[in-house]
């Protein structure tokens, strides 16, 4: 049986020098050769402590931590839901809970098995509201007629008290079954508006962030080397919708001091290569402005990108080593500088050996000294760790 375990890792950078002394606490969360669990995504809260979205043995699951990674509460979601679950995003709410949005499949038995997009509302400590319930989009039958409106990979983002919802939807058999879907919720999670968008072969937005006026969201599509950078308005006209040369865009950030945004990814090279790539767009028009590849020989993915109080980025980044068994997943920390895109130094996460993957998927600054990461840790069971150390950025 495959051995993997959600991991949250905690580091404490001191100010703008790389330190080769470190310190390395490790959480486990969940039971090896029992848990099968994976974090998506992870957030400060207003309280100080820290909120982890993904999944846990087929159900989505919320998880809080304190800053040492000691667990506060754990709250899965999969009997509210039904079928098999996971959160992909999560934000504050004003009133110090959050809402959490993922995908559920075979939750709408036995009439509709299709996969579709859920969105839940919770309390500081993680109780559902039950008086707004679990939210699902998508569905095979509208209006009484047979249909395909399957939704999947929801990434979210706040607005005062509305939030804006990204997926992908799936609208047919036909050359092109899958579109970008833009749904506003209000604060109880109803709808306010919908609109689809359709920017070439099988769409798939990664994340979404707002900007001064409007949103703006990176797109991948299949078969081509591009994504789509797309923008709405705060309506959901679409303003436009520009290529990029990436082979994966994930996730992005708004600079609002310059009115900005910054794409992190990945391109590839060469056919045995792969770079870990930053992007910086014009706001206002999608211009490019400025880019930045790096990384070792075998490869390097870019996975999370934030904006830091000193004005520049922090990067999560993925990379492949070398071990007697072909490779091995490493993951970093990156400092760059956002003007112009330049890499400063980095942080490695402890691997425990050469065959144990530490696979970064998401991480939030707090208070520019403190970073906090989650990721996968997998050896044969997947299962969540926690990692504190100081020095580095």
């Amino acid at each position: 049986m495959k051995n993997q375990l959600l991991c949250t890792f905690l580091l404490l950078f001191g100010a703008f020098q790389l330190s080769a002394q470190c310190h390395t606490i490790t959480l486990p969360y969940g039971q090896v050769q029992t848990d099968i669990n994976r974090g998506y995504k992870i957030i400060a809260t207003q309280d100080g402590h820290f909120v982890i979205a993904g999944e846990w043995n087929n159900e989505a699951y919320l998880l809080k931590v304190n800053h040492l990674g000691q667990q506060l509460a754990l709250q899965k979601f999969g009997t509210a839901i039904g079928g098999q679950s996971k959160f992909k995003d999560v934000v504050e709410a004003p009133d110090g809970g959050f809402v959490a949005v993922g995908q559920c499949d075979n939750c709408t038995l036995p009439n509709d098995s299709l996969i579709k997009v859920v969105a839940v509302k919770t309390d500081a400590n993680l109780n559902l509201n039950t008086s707004i319930g679990v939210k699902k989009f998508g569905f095979a039958i509208i209006n009484g007629n047979q249909t395909i409106d399957e939704r999947v990979e929801p990434s979210l983002v706040r607005i005062g008290n509305t939030y804006t919802m990204a997926a992908s939807v799936n609208v047919g058999g036909g050359l092109n079954p899958q579109d970008v879907v833009v749904t506003r919720l209000s604060e109880n999670l109803q709808p306010v508006w919908e609109k689809t968008y359709h920017t070439g072969f099988f769409e798939s937005p990664f994340d979404i962030v707002a900007t001064n006026d409007g949103f703006i969201m990176p797109v991948n599509r299949a078969f081509v080397a591009t994504a789509i950078l797309l923008k709405i308005d705060q309506d959901g006209n679409m303003q436009w919708g520009l290529p990029f040369e990436t082979a994966l865009a994930r996730n992005m950030v708004y600079l609002p001091a310059t009115n900005e945004v910054v794409v992190v990814g990945d391109r590839v090279p060469a056919p045995d290569n792969r770079d870990a790539f930053l992007m910086r767009f014009n706001a206002a028009t999608g211009e490019a402005v400025d880019f930045l590849t790096w990384g070792d020989a075998r490869g390097d993915e870019g996975h999370d990108v934030h904006l830091l109080e000193n004005g520049r980025l922090q990067v999560a980044v993925r990379s492949s080593q070398p071990n007697p068994f072909g490779t091995y997943g490493t993951s970093r920390v990156y400092q760059v500088q956002s003007h112009p895109l330049q890499v400063l130094c980095y942080e490695k996460i402890p691997n425990p050996d050469n065959i144990t993957n530490m696979s970064l998927t998401s991480i939030v600054p707090f208070k520019y000294q403190w970073k906090r990461l989650c990721g996968n840790r997998y050896s044969g069971v997947l299962q969540p760790h926690f990692f504190s150390y100081p020095g580095g950025l």
